[in-house]
């Protein structure tokens, strides 16, 4: 609990230091702060598992991952835990083909890097932090370092945090606490942990004419699976990103005293994650 506390205290922080960026020349130094200088520090990275860059020193611990065998294996416990749970019926396929689906498109690998699944991330600064210390010892990390980091995501209901993209640059390493976040929120919260995924899946759910290549028996049957969105929904999905990006900032406050760093992991929840989430819910008619 007392993570989710933290959590909190940061998330009110957020809300109280509003201040932000104000011209194109600023957000530019922002982006440029967040950002590896040197375009080669992810190859060398996957190449010695470790590199130092202009504010930490990383090293992980990763090897290659087949995607369709993860996929597979996924999609198969869940599955198993749909049947034991006596809920196996025809509407689980639609469940199921929508992991399967979502799975694939945010495990995107691009040109010559493959998947990766993390064992371990630790970052040092003075001091360390394994930053997946704080997860079950159950809990898969996969990485895609060519993917979009915008595609990260974490699977709640499949114990499942997809990273995409260069993690080892300051932005890569926030989105990363974000995801971590995620499960520092809902671990001593069962109830919220047990709706947020549903209601994720409600809110990105496809219209009828986004499934119009689809046959039309499996795309009713996928479609028939979601749920209208209630204005509850989205206060528990906004509580949900803001504590987690809350965390994460409150994390990497503690491996670096940089204050032009912390103030870019500032400024960047507020001017991009936050706005994003607030204009794919307009653009969804879900928030207004």
């Amino acid at each position: 609990m007392d993570n989710q506390k933290e959590a909190e205290k940061a998330s009110k922080y957020l809300n109280e230091h509003n201040e932000h960026i104000e011209s194109p020349q600023a957000e530019n130094h922002v982006n440029q702060l967040l950002k590896n200088p040197d375009a080669n520090l992810l190859d060398k990275f996957l190449d010695t598992r470790e590199i130092t860059t202009p504010f930490f020193t990383i090293t992980g611990l990763f090897s290659s991952i087949n995607i369709n065998d993860l996929v597979t294996s996924v999609v198969e416990n869940e599955r198993k835990k749909l049947e034991k749970e006596g809920k196996l019926d025809p509407g689980a396929q639609g469940k199921l083909a929508g992991t399967k689906i979502g799975l694939q498109m945010r495990l995107e690998s691009t040109g010559e890097y493959p998947i990766q699944k993390i064992n371990k991330l630790v970052i040092k600064n003075g001091g360390s932090l394994d930053l997946l210390s704080s997860l079950p010892q159950n809990y898969q990390v996969i990485w895609a370092p060519g993917g979009s980091i915008d595609k990260s995501a974490h699977d709640l209901k499949n114990e499942l945090i997809i990273l995409n993209g260069d993690i080892t640059s300051p932005e890569g390493l926030l989105v990363t606490l974000h995801e971590i976040g995620h499960y520092i929120d809902l671990k001593d919260d069962p109830e919220r942990n047990e709706q947020l995924p549903e209601i994720q899946a409600n809110m990105i759910a496809p219209t009828p004419e986004e499934l119009k290549s689809m046959p039309p028996e499996f795309a009713k049957l996928f479609l028939d699976k979601f749920k209208p969105v209630t204005d509850s929904d989205i206060k528990m999905f906004i509580e949900a990103e803001r504590n987690a990006w809350a965390f994460a900032l409150k994390t990497i406050s503690t491996l670096t005293n940089n204050r032009d760093l912390i103030h870019a992991c500032k400024e960047y929840i507020h001017q991009q994650p936050l706005r994003m989430q607030g204009d794919f819910l307009r653009s969804r008619n879900l928030y207004h």
